[in-house]
């Protein structure tokens, strides 16, 4: 990963969180690999920057109702299509079950004031004749996890988005959905943050 990404996405990543649609609950802490400042929304960086960003590494594709939009979303290459957003990338690492299935876990730092691990994905799609999203994951050891989706349209302008606190804590895998209803959307933005384990990250459209 290269380290103007490390930069860049925190910062646009906290300017995205200001006018969030449908938030489910608040949450004190920042989606940033710098120490975690308190409601501190106060960055102006653009949204256009984090869709340049990925589009120079991701080309448009044609997907059909039954693709998983996201990539390696069950883990199974090493975090090769996600970005880890936090200085210390052993925050967020690839573990192995005892029966051969991998899978995200995202941990808490030794020291409390820095943000726990995150890990984000940014695609670029051809679903703008769709207008319904689901997202599908599992997770489980939950503690302060939440995700974070943005919907952007071909000028790079968010559409909407939704930030959410997971509050499951089991420590058998359950699995999340969620639904959207969103027109004209040209690439997506999802991130995930906490001291969790994740897998079988799924988006699709229809």
């Amino acid at each position: 990963m290269k380290k103007a990404n490390l930069l860049v996405l925190p910062t646009v990543l906290l300017s995205l969180m200001v006018p969030l649609l449908n938030v489910t609950q608040a949450d004190t802490t920042v989606f940033a690999s710098e120490k975690i400042k308190d409601h501190d929304f106060e960055s102006k960086k653009t949204v256009s920057m984090i869709i340049s960003t990925d589009n120079n590494k991701e080309s448009s594709t044609n997907y059909s109702q039954s693709d998983n939009l996201l990539k390696d979303g069950d883990f199974t290459q090493k975090l090769t299509n996600w970005e880890v957003l936090n200085e210390d990338i052993n925050l967020a690492e690839v573990a192995t079950e005892a029966n051969g299935n991998r899978y995200i876990h995202l941990k808490q730092p030794a020291d409390p004031t820095y943000a726990p691990g995150i890990i984000s994905q940014t695609i670029s799609t051809n679903t703008s004749d769709l207008n319904h999203y689901t997202l599908t994951f599992d997770i489980k050891s939950n503690v302060n996890g939440a995700y974070m989706i943005h919907f952007f349209d071909a000028d790079g302008n968010r559409i909407t988005g939704q930030m959410k606190i997971l509050d499951s804590n089991s420590s058998e895998w359950e699995k999340q959905e969620e639904v959207f209803s969103v027109n004209g959307v040209s690439s997506i933005m999802l991130s995930f943050k906490g001291d969790m384990k994740l897998d079988n990250v799924d988006l699709t459209a229809y």
